[in-house]
């Protein structure tokens, strides 16, 4: 998508979201879905809320998204977003309840058969537009692995 045209869609959800009054859902979600992480990296603005059981409840992130209308772009982060094990059903909520048409997934990768199983699950909602698996590489090995700060990983 050219940067035209993603302007000017980014300017029709929000007016969409500013002058629709029983809507005022925004077209764009942010959602930690997870605080756990097996990582330890150095750009890491999360790490003091890291590894935590304070994480919301399947019931408590499918209830906020049944109060929320339409979201056309989901960005799920978190620490690891993928070592949540019910991503899938997560996901699949929003594009079913909340007519999601893009996901955004930033992860480490490390749990590469985990992540294939959640996207296959994701990718059988065939109203889902685009999901992006966003792989973080911060160099060659060496200083990937020491930026990561878990060198037994890679």
């Amino acid at each position: 998508m050219n940067l035209l045209k993603r302007i000017e869609r980014h300017l029709r959800l929000s007016m969409r979201a500013i002058t629709s009054p029983e809507n005022r859902t925004p077209p764009f979600l942010i959602l930690y879905v997870s605080s756990a992480c097996n990582m330890t990296c150095e750009h890491c603005y999360y790490w003091r809320n890291l590894n935590k059981k304070d994480d919301l409840t399947l019931e408590e992130i499918l209830n906020l998204a049944g109060e929320l209308g339409p979201i056309e772009n989901l960005n799920l982060s978190g620490g690891e977003p993928f070592m949540r094990e019910e991503m899938g059903e997560i996901c699949r909520f929003f594009i079913t309840h909340n007519q999601v048409k893009q996901i955004y997934v930033p992860t480490n990768g490390y749990f590469t058969q985990n992540i294939e199983k959640q996207v296959k699950e994701i990718l059988g909602e065939p109203t889902l537009q685009l999901i992006v698996v966003e792989l973080s590489l911060e160099g060659m090995p060496e200083y990937h692995n020491r930026f990561r700060g878990n060198h037994r990983y890679f």
